[in-house]
């Protein structure tokens, strides 16, 4: 049950979730049903990272798609200005809002405002996905997440820097016993994931928190996705540490109900590691040619895109803005382009004696294009962009 002491895991009162599907069925099959996809998504203020993501798809030669999930009011503007691969089956998507039962009014703790859209995945009408928070940089294909078997119904990583020290149900630190016991063996071997029969210690004595920026899930049919997600979640009834996705993820999987069983994978950490600990992690796990971090995770603060350009590629930033520095400078100059048209536009209509607005500052639906991008300032200067941000971008200082 709910932990009374968190407010922030209690249903505001008035608040009832009606019977939700997140995607249209037909959204599917428009797309020929591919057995597996690639999804990211979010806000505006994250269309670096999805771009990035799409491109390195691309690049590595997945031979997945790509869904780019946004949200309702953003679709018009996340169309214009999405970079999606190549692949017949990838698209932009609106979702529908998963039904919080939090009356969140602004975002907290680095988190997005509807940090709980991310359950929707599990009411997709697809056949398996590959989630990928959208500050995730690949560093190699990971094709092989997609090829997990077929019973796999949940794979995350652990949230640990390498070795895991915090247990559910409140992220506490975990009994000695499962740091003695931790097999270390377990980490240092090359594979994708672990079967939750294999891990040691059990998870019954030692339910590591997991890690929900990146994972592979086997959606609910909609009545199942109901009635084991949408109608707990909105009564209060999963606990949930963080009072998010990754808090409720973690309840499902250890909880009463325990919503995936056995079939639940553990993932090798390289599929998910933080990168302000990368080295360190991958020294802990005694990481090797093969089995370095896949997945680069820029958490928070350290997201490429908010700080200045950097050259260095012997650090992850750098080596961030190696792989999709050009396609941020893309973005950045088509939203440019798009600007000097509206700006034009406005003034030709303006000259016509029509009020259609006060040039390309005016906010009737995205009037901006490069609007509230969360973009460090000196990214201009490095695209070569000499009409620096319109007042509409977000930039950090």
């Amino acid at each position: 049950m709910v932990n009374a002491s968190d407010a922030r895991t209690t249903p505001h009162p008035g608040f009832h979730a009606r019977f939700h599907e997140p995607v249209p069925l037909a959204e599917a099959a428009r797309l020929g049903h591919p057995r597996c996809a690639f999804v990211t998504g979010g806000p505006r203020e994250y269309l670096p990272g999805i771009n990035c993501i799409s491109r390195r798809l691309q690049a590595l030669n997945s031979s997945y798609p790509l869904l780019v999930m946004v949200e309702p009011e953003d679709a018009h503007h996340m169309h214009r200005h999405t970079f999606v691969n190549m692949h017949p089956s990838s698209a932009v998507l609106p979702w529908k809002r998963f039904p919080d039962p939090i009356n969140r009014s602004a975002a907290w703790r680095f988190r997005s405002a509807h940090v709980l859209d991310k359950m929707n995945l599990f009411g997709m009408p697809f056949r398996r996905l590959v989630w990928l928070d959208a500050d995730v940089f690949l560093r190699r294909n990971v094709d092989a997440l997609c090829e997990l078997p077929d019973d796999v119904r949940l794979a995350t990583a652990l949230d640990a820097e390498g070795l895991p020290t915090k247990c559910w149900p409140r992220r506490q630190t975990c009994p000695t016993s499962c740091q003695k016991n931790f097999s270390k063996l377990q980490l240092s071997s090359t594979y994708v994931g672990l079967r939750i029969d294999d891990w040691v210690p059990a998870p019954d004595r030692c339910p590591y928190i997991l890690q929900s920026g990146v994972m592979v899930l086997t959606p609910l049919n909609l009545t199942g996705f109901n009635e084991a997600i949408v109608g707990p979640v909105s009564r209060g009834e999963v606990s949930a540490y963080d009072g998010g996705d990754q808090g409720i993820i973690t309840s499902l999987t250890y909880g009463s109900a325990r919503l995936f069983g056995n079939a639940y994978m553990r993932l090798h950490p390289m599929y998910n590691v933080i990168a302000r600990h990368a080295k360190h992690t991958e020294g802990r796990w005694g990481g090797t040619e093969h089995n370095t971090a896949a997945l680069m995770h820029f958490t928070r603060e350290t997201r490429p895109w908010q700080g200045p350009p950097v050259n260095a590629t012997t650090l992850r930033p750098g080596e961030w803005m190696q792989g999709c520095g050009e396609t941020l400078c893309d973005g950045l100059k088509l939203g440019a382009s798009w600007r000097r048209r509206q700006h034009n536009t406005t003034f030709h209509a303006s000259h016509q004696g029509s009020r259609v607005g006060q040039g390309f500052g005016a906010r009737p639906e995205g009037a901006a294009a490069a609007a509230h991008i969360d973009v460090h300032p000196a990214w201009f200067g490095a695209c070569g962009l000499v009409d620096k941000p319109s007042g509409n971008e977000t930039v950090r200082p």
